[in-house]
């Protein structure tokens, strides 16, 4: 066949597919890369900056902040919305190296399975959504529509051309393929995109669930019944406010305890509670937001008055890392060694909401409004910890 004839030939297949199907394919495509690249802003952001507020966070169970911090948020080792930037990427090339080339009655032959798979990975997000997290993404939501529309729309493409063409188009594709150089350019822009998505993205996701030995570790109570750890006699001492159920609060646990661990006889860190939970702290959370975290510091503080706050502190941090939304006493109780009917009759007790309150209070008069903030040497630091000034301090301070 001649280069006139292939080109006839191209032209003509091109006529089987409407224009207003070519252009819904390119503008859900250019709609899902736009969705795909925001959300994978939002899931960085949301790991690293710990004062980020998003657009799409519209209501309690309408949250994609909340999303994203979830370890299910990220497959096989790279986050979702990076794959959906793979995803859709690769959709634009493929179609468009089609619809250049001539054959753009090709892509709804390619859209089906697209589609298919689109729809079922859009369930299983959907089904840890809803049994898992808790909390529905906005933004993931409108991906998984156009995942149905890619289906439906290549269905229904499909059925107006008859499914006799589509068989003729499906050795017509597969004659492609053989032809090697007719993929080269498209192939060689998913392999750099997939290269780049998969080496050079930094896992910046990862929080390091570390079992902290406190044996070597001093611990104990401020006069004024606060936990602390670290030095008996510190050149710093950083005072927390955390939430249990903040994604922040978790990740800079971590880290604190890995400092504390690293200068064990010059930093202590003091403890206090201050749950952004409405039904504990409506002074400040008007919302419903961080539910349960109220119930969560009593559960801590009951386990401080048996001696045992800093493994039960570990090990509630441990357990919304898993994104556990229910106390259960007992179970708490047998983590930390501590007899479950005396725990529970100390978690009830009016000492322990006492407490809490006053923790609470504390954190309303030094204007604090969000979680994790820290107090060092009189400065209020929100978010994260300061790590030049400590530095500075302990440079000034350590003797030789």
């Amino acid at each position: 066949m001649n280069i006139y004839q292939t080109s006839h030939h191209n032209l003509k297949t091109a006529e089987h597919v409407s224009g207003f199907y070519i252009f819904l394919v390119f503008f859900l495509s250019t709609i899902g890369l736009l969705i795909s690249g925001y959300l994978g802003y939002v899931h960085v952001m949301t790991h690293l900056d710990p004062l980020f507020s998003s657009a799409c966070v519209i209501a309690q169970r309408l949250d994609c902040e909340t999303v994203a911090q979830s370890h299910y948020a990220v497959f096989l080792g790279v986050p979702w919305a990076h794959w959906g930037i793979l995803y859709y990427t690769c959709c634009l090339i493929i179609f468009s190296h089609l619809y250049v080339t001539g054959h753009g009655s090709l892509i709804p032959v390619i859209m089906l399975p697209l589609g298919s798979v689109h729809v079922a990975f859009s369930l299983y997000l959907t089904h840890l959504s809803l049994t898992k997290i808790g909390v529905f993404c906005p933004f993931c939501l409108i991906d998984h529509i156009i995942g149905l529309m890619f289906f439906t729309n290549g269905m229904a493409e499909l059925i107006r051309i008859k499914f006799s063409r589509w068989r003729m188009n499906v050795g017509e594709l597969l004659s492609i393929l053989k032809r090697r150089r007719t993929c080269h350019l498209p192939l060689l822009c998913v392999t750099i995109v997939f290269i780049f998505i998969e080496l050079l993205v930094p896992s910046y996701w990862r929080i390091p669930f570390t079992a902290f030995n406190l044996e070597h570790i001093q611990t104990g109570v401020t006069p004024g019944g606060h936990p602390w750890i670290g030095a008996r006699d510190p050149l710093i001492t950083i005072e927390e406010y955390t939430d249990y159920r903040c994604f922040h609060c978790r990740k800079m646990h971590y880290q604190l305890r890995a400092l504390i661990e690293q200068h064990p006889a010059t930093i202590r860190l003091v403890h206090r509670h201050y749950p952004l939970d409405h039904a504990y702290n409506p002074v400040i959370v008007k919302d419903q937001s961080q539910q349960g975290s109220g119930k969560l510091a009593l559960a801590a503080i009951a386990a401080a008055e048996m001696g045992k706050f800093w493994p039960m502190n570990d090990r509630l941090y441990q357990l919304t890392a898993e994104n556990e939304r229910v106390v259960d006493l007992k179970s708490l109780a047998e983590s930390i060694e501590v007899p479950a009917e005396d725990y529970a009759a100390i978690y009830l007790s009016d000492v322990v909401r006492e407490k809490l309150r006053l923790d609470i209070i504390s954190g309303i008069e030094n204007e604090i409004l969000a979680t994790p903030t820290y107090i060092i040497n009189g400065k209020t630091y929100t978010g994260m910890l300061p790590m030049d000034e400590i530095k500075k301090i302990l440079a000034v301070e350590q003797p030789p």
